[in-house]
């Protein structure tokens, strides 16, 4: 498949599940401890076989943001393959797996690294 091709699915992807979970945003919240997720990106395989959702969490219980996705998979997953089946025009809609994005955490820590030394240097 051409790499133009898989962009363009993996941005249509991206945009129709986060709309699905921003309409079951309750349903999720009860999930996630009311933590909002948000998706960070799609990344599809050659042959649309999986598609993996990356995603990250703001709020609620999100310290075990990595620990939800077999719930996710278990409860969301089959919503959203439903869901994507009727809304995007595919021939072969891929199998969604979650994966923790932990770089907005890891931004952060950084971001708490670096403060903590600008206050260091300022005493």
């Amino acid at each position: 498949m051409f790499p133009r091709r898989i962009n363009r699915v993996e941005s249509l992807l991206a945009r129709e599940i986060s709309a699905i979970l921003q309409r079951h945003q309750e349903r999720i919240g009860q999930i996630t401890g009311g933590a909002l997720l948000t998706v960070t990106g799609v990344k599809v395989g050659r042959n649309l076989e999986y598609a993996s959702v990356y995603y990250s969490c703001v709020g609620g219980k999100s310290k075990d943001a990595k620990s939800w996705i077999p719930v996710l998979e278990q409860e969301i997953q089959p919503l959203l393959s439903r869901t994507l089946a009727g809304r995007v025009a595919l021939k072969k809609m891929p199998k969604i797996r979650f994966e923790h994005d932990a770089g907005f955490e890891r931004a952060d820590r950084v971001y708490g690294i670096l403060e903590n030394l600008r206050r260091q240097d300022d005493a």
